[in-house]
C-alpha cells in the first residue's frame, strides 16, 4: 500500500516537474519575443531620426543654399551636424539587434541601459547645440531678407517648426529611453 503511494507521488511529481519545464521554455520565448520586439521599436526611432537628417540635409542643400541666400558656412555646419548626429544614432543604435536579444539576458539588460544613458547623455549636449543653431538661423534669415516683415514670418514659422520638431524629438527620446526601462524591469522580473 504504502509503495502504491510512493509510486503515485513520484508519478505526480515527474508529472507537475514536466509541467514547470514546460512553461518554463514557454516563458523565456515570450521573453525573447517580448525583447526582439521592443528592439524592432527601438531601431523604428533610429530609422525615423536617420530618414529626419536626410531630409534637413535635402532642404539645407535644395533650399537655403541657392534660394534663401542662407550662408554657405552655416549651411556645411548644418549639413555636417546632421551627419554626426545620424551617425551618434547608428552608434548607439549599432548592439540594439536580433542576435543581441537573443543573447544572455545580463547581456541584453547592459545593453539597454547603456543605450539609455547614452540617449540622456546624447540629449544634453543635443538641446544647447540646438538652441545655438536656431539662434543663428534666425539671425541667418534676419540678414538675408530685407523685408523685415518677411523676416520676422519666417522665424515665427521657424520657431513654430521648431517647436513642433523638439516635441516630436523629445517624445522619440522618451519612446527609447522607456523601451529601455521596459527591458532591463522585464529581465529583472
Amino acid at each position: 500500500m504504502e509503495n502504491d503511494e510512493l509510486n503515485e507521488m513520484r508519478s505526480q511529481m515527474a508529472v507537475l516537474k514536466e509541467k514547470l519545464e514546460k512553461e518554463t521554455i514557454v516563458n523565456e520565448k515570450l521573453l525573447r519575443d517580448s525583447m526582439n520586439t521592443k528592439a524592432i521599436i527601438i531601431n523604428r526611432q533610429a530609422w525615423i531620426s536617420g530618414v529626419a537628417a536626410l531630409f534637413v540635409i535635402f532642404i539645407v542643400v535644395s533650399t537655403w543654399w541657392e534660394f534663401m541666400g542662407i550662408s554657405k558656412v552655416f549651411c556645411i555646419v548644418t549639413v555636417v551636424y546632421m551627419v554626426f548626429a545620424a551617425f551618434m544614432t547608428w552608434w548607439m543604435h549599432r548592439d540594439i539587434n536580433k542576435e543581441t536579444m537573443s543573447g544572455d539576458l545580463l547581456t541584453v539588460a547592459k545593453k539597454a541601459k547603456e543605450l539609455k544613458d547614452n540617449y540622456n547623455r546624447w540629449i544634453k549636449f543635443a538641446i544647447p547645440v540646438t538652441i545655438l543653431w536656431a539662434v543663428w538661423f534666425f539671425y541667418e534669415i534676419w540678414r538675408t531678407n530685407e523685408d523685415k516683415h518677411a523676416a520676422i514670418i519666417l522665424i515665427t514659422c521657424g520657431a513654430v517648426g521648431g517647436l513642433i520638431g523638439a516635441a516630436i524629438g523629445w517624445r522619440m527620446h522618451k519612446k527609447v529611453v522607456n523601451t529601455c526601462d521596459d527591458i532591463v524591469r522585464q529581465i529583472e522580473e
